[in-house]
């Protein structure tokens, strides 16, 4: 049932990212949790195979919009929707 699209789902709320994620799970994609923006940054390096980034806009340290803008400076090809 797996639609091979990895999805990284970063949100501090723990309840709300594991909901998240549980859905996604659910319509079949693969998916990767993180609490930190710092801490998705690493999953994306260390993965590479990350096809959506799902965030949260407001978080403590860097926000949503930051951490978009920080991929994209990776790797310009990445797509932004905001």
């Amino acid at each position: 049932m797996s639609r091979n699209i990895n999805i990284l789902v970063v949100e501090d709320d723990d309840a709300m990212r594991q909901s998240c994620a549980k859905l996604f799970r659910l319509k079949g994609y693969n998916v990767v949790e993180s609490p930190t923006a710092m801490e998705a940054l690493e999953q994306i390096k260390q993965r590479g195979d990350i096809d959506i980034v799902l965030t949260d806009l407001k978080m403590p340290k860097m926000d949503g919009v930051t951490l978009l803008r920080e991929i994209k400076s990776w790797n310009p090809a990445y797509q932004l929707f905001l």
